[in-house]
């Protein structure tokens, strides 16, 4: 959390600025990370990475928190090589000053996971950008026992157990 908390005061849009609400600078912004997540892969997302996010972004999707752009092109190379495909679909996103709430559904298949069924979930990141219109920060709201532990063996079954409990 100290962390969390590091990453929310540095990119405090009064603090970082930000990008005019409706303006083109923002529209192109959520254009780019819809296009970085839309087809994700191995070869494609970390050669991305340094067109769609600042250098020092901080980034947590829930599995991992990562500091800095080097750092995150390498995490999503090590993680989708565990994915025979990931793509994910904006439904909507809604803006609150700096800070950017994008919903989206999320589809993955594993190579080793899920005997290769097609798995889904849903969830919101928050971003905040730069004035150049890259990503300074994103966090991730998502149920991962849902989306990914779920499939993982013995604890898969651990949290069916858990959950069958409740």
């Amino acid at each position: 959390m100290k962390q969390l908390h590091a990453a929310l005061a540095r990119t405090a849009p009064e603090n970082a600025g930000q990008l005019a609400a409706g303006s083109q600078a923002e529209q192109d912004a959520l254009a780019r990370f819809s296009d970085f997540v839309s087809q994700m892969s191995v070869q494609r997302t970390p050669a991305m990475v340094r067109q769609v996010y600042a250098s020092e972004v901080y980034f947590d999707d829930t599995l991992k928190e990562v500091h800095g752009s080097e750092a995150l092109a390498a995490y999503f190379k090590h993680s989708l090589g565990g994915a025979e495909s990931v793509t994910v679909e904006i439904l909507d996103v809604a803006q609150s000053g700096g800070d950017y709430y994008v919903r989206w559904q999320m589809a993955i298949r594993f190579r080793s996971l899920a005997d290769g069924r097609l798995t889904e979930s849903t969830g919101v990141s928050q971003l905040r950008f730069d004035p150049q219109g890259l990503i300074t920060f994103h966090k991730d709201y998502w149920d991962s026992t849902n989306g990914f532990f779920q499939y993982v063996p013995v604890v898969g079954r651990m949290i069916g157990w858990v959950k069958g409990r409740l």
